[in-house]
C-alpha cells in the first residue's frame, strides 16, 4: 500500500526541520539573518553585513538553529514512536509547520536584518502569521478526526 501525501509529509517533517537548522550556518558565514543590537548578556559579536562595523547583537541564527534541532527531533520522536494512539496523517506535517512559524513569527522581534515594514509587522513575520493560521486549523482538524486505531 502506497503512503498518502499526509504520510509523506510526516516523514519529511524531521529532514526538514534539521536542513532548516544547518542551512542557518550559511547564514552565520554570511553575516546575514543577523539579530538587533544588544548590550545584553546573551549576544554574539559581529561585523555588520553592510557596514563592517562591529556590533554586539541578539543570537538570532543560533536560537533559530536549535529551535529548529529540537522541533527535527521532536518530529521524529513522533513519527518513530510506539504505543498510544495512532496519529493521523499530516499531524506531525502540521504540528512541526505551526511552531516553525509561531518560532519565525517571535524571531522577528529579536532580527535586526528586517526591512519591509507592513503596520505592525515585518513582512516575514505575517507570512509566518499566516502559515501559522493555515497549520493550526489542519492541525485541529486533524485531531478533531483522529480514527481510533
Amino acid at each position: 500500500m502506497r503512503p498518502g501525501p499526509g504520510r509523506i509529509l510526516d516523514v519529511l517533517s524531521a529532514p526538514t526541520a534539521l536542513g532548516f537548522s544547518v542551512s542557518k550556518a550559511g547564514c552565520v558565514l554570511a553575516g546575514c539573518c543577523y539579530g538587533r543590537m544588544t548590550d545584553g548578556w546573551l549576544h554574539v559579536t559581529m561585523s555588520h553585513l553592510h557596514t563592517s562595523a562591529i556590533e554586539r547583537t541578539v543570537p538570532v541564527r543560533f536560537l533559530e538553529m536549535g529551535f529548529s534541532a529540537v522541533l527535527a527531533a521532536i518530529a521524529l520522536w513522533a513519527l518513530l514512536r510506539a504505543g498510544g494512539p495512532r496519529l493521523r496523517d499530516g499531524t506531525i506535517f502540521s504540528a512541526y509547520v505551526l511552531a516553525a512559524s509561531l518560532a519565525r513569527f517571535a524571531s522577528g522581534y529579536l532580527r535586526g536584518d528586517y526591512e519591509i515594514v507592513l503596520g505592525p509587522l515585518h513582512a516575514v513575520q505575517w507570512g509566518a502569521l499566516i502559515l501559522a493560521v493555515a497549520a493550526g486549523s489542519s492541525l485541529a482538524f486533524l485531531v478533531a478526526t483522529r480514527r481510533s486505531t
